[in-house]
């Protein structure tokens, strides 16, 4: 109920009614080789979902930033999720490199997108995108779940070395999910 009360509240900047579902997440995370993520950042974290996810996953060295826009959000995730590995941060994704060196921490190996970028501002999205390409180490990825299909991939295109979809359909609504690495060279 909470994610959909922010939904109604600000549905721009709170793009999903309900969490992702548990076979979602297993289609975002299970072909990942967490044992080489040492940085992980989670943009648009929300109720914590994902993020939960993501800590059953991470090495115990390992660090997670959930940057957050929402400040009921953020306060939500610091009083609920337990995690010495979790740092939850107040603020725009567009900051993350920022933010991350803030933080004390390298190039991020993996990056998870759960921001709405269909309800977002045409500018805005290529900044995060712009951001997020900035903060994300060579060999890293960067996982995005979308339910429109047609908003983000030419962004990620543009960025991104290799770009893969899969499919969710079970998941409200169902979700398209998007893995990316960076170009191998500047030619590429």
């Amino acid at each position: 109920m909470r994610i959909l009360t922010e939904f109604f509240t600000d549905w721009r900047t709170t793009g999903a009614v309900v969490g992702t579902s548990r076979f979602t997440r297993d289609k975002m995370f299970d072909r990942l080789d967490w044992r080489n993520v040492r940085t992980a950042v989670e943009l648009g974290p929300g109720t914590g979902c994902v993020t939960r996810s993501i800590l059953g996953r991470l090495p115990r060295t390992a660090r997670l930033v959930a940057l957050e826009i929402n400040p009921r959000f953020v306060h939500r995730l610091r009083n609920e999720v337990r995690d010495e590995r979790l740092a939850v941060v107040e603020g725009s994704a567009c900051q993350l490199p920022r933010l991350l060196r803030e933080q004390g921490l390298p190039q991020a190996d993996l990056i998870v997108s759960t921001l709405p970028f269909s309800t977002l501002a045409p500018a805005l999205r290529r900044e995060i995108v712009r951001a997020a390409t900035e903060a994300l180490s060579s060999e890293g990825r960067l996982v995005a779940i979308q339910y429109q299909p047609f908003v983000l991939p030419p962004l990620l295109q543009k960025s991104f070395g290799g770009v893969g979809l899969t499919m969710s359909w079970i998941n409200v609504p169902p979700a398209f999910v998007y893995t990316c690495t960076l170009p191998t060279s500047p030619s590429a």
